[in-house]
């Protein structure tokens, strides 16, 4: 059993550490942080990580990209790195990935046209598999949303 204690501010805590990691939810209420806490447990014993907390955008997509650049061709990791620096990282970077919704992913996709949309949705995937690989996401962001849909013009 968890005690969950009011802190000065008046808002409530409980703390669970699990394999080492501890894990705090947050409430206005006893209540609502007894139904957190359920949650999260519910969530651990599926073995489905917990949104990570403090780790930005730009912090996984530069982990992913150091781990998986090994295995691309250089004109891949070039192509990669350039969509990264100025489509990415510039729009979403800053912020955290525990605070990217589906419906947040889904319009970030849809600000792109084109062949940009396929390759921007296809770095997040491809991201999003090491991501879940590593226990960062429980799931990719790309299952969340519809993917764009690009035809390329016949010539």
């Amino acid at each position: 059993m968890v005690a969950v204690t009011r802190r000065k501010d008046g808002r409530y805590v409980a703390k669970l550490t699990i394999d080492g990691r501890r894990h705090c939810v947050y409430g206005r209420s006893e209540a609502e942080v007894r139904s957190k806490l359920e949650e999260l447990e519910r969530q651990l014993l599926l073995g489905q990580p917990p949104a990570p907390g403090r780790l930005t955008v730009a912090q996984w997509l530069e982990a992913w990209c150091e781990a998986e650049r090994s295995r691309w061709r250089p004109r891949t990791a070039h192509d990669y790195r350039k969509l990264l620096d100025t489509l990415i990282l510039p729009r979403i970077g800053r912020v955290r990935l525990s605070a990217m919704s589906p419906l947040r992913w889904q319009r970030f996709f849809d600000s792109f046209s084109g062949r940009m949309a396929s390759l921007v949705f296809s770095i997040i995937r491809r991201a999003g598999v090491c991501a879940v690989r590593w226990r960062w996401l429980p799931q990719t962001p790309a299952e969340l949303v519809v993917p764009p849909h690009h035809r390329p013009r016949r010539i």
